[in-house]
């Protein structure tokens, strides 16, 4: 498996996210959300993109993962 950040990995897509990346429940500064912080890392399927991050699901629940810590999954061949 070979990861590459790329700030434009399309819905269907697989990202990579390091450990100890936080996931917010919502992107808007002025509501409450949820926050979890991944233990260790993991590959998510991209489900939407926004400007600044990806919508995933993790655990049954969608999520958002900021772009800059998330690589692509790029075929080895």
């Amino acid at each position: 498996m070979k990861t590459k950040q790329n700030k434009e990995a399309k819905p269907g897509s697989l990202v990579y996210v390091p450990s100890e990346t936080l996931l917010v429940e919502s992107e808007d500064p002025h509501q409450t959300t949820y926050l979890f912080t991944l233990q260790e890392p993991k590959v998510f399927l991209v489900l939407e993109r926004s400007e600044s991050s990806y919508r995933v699901l993790h655990k049954g629940q969608k999520w958002f993962v900021p772009k800059n810590k998330s690589y692509e999954v790029k075929n080895d061949s």
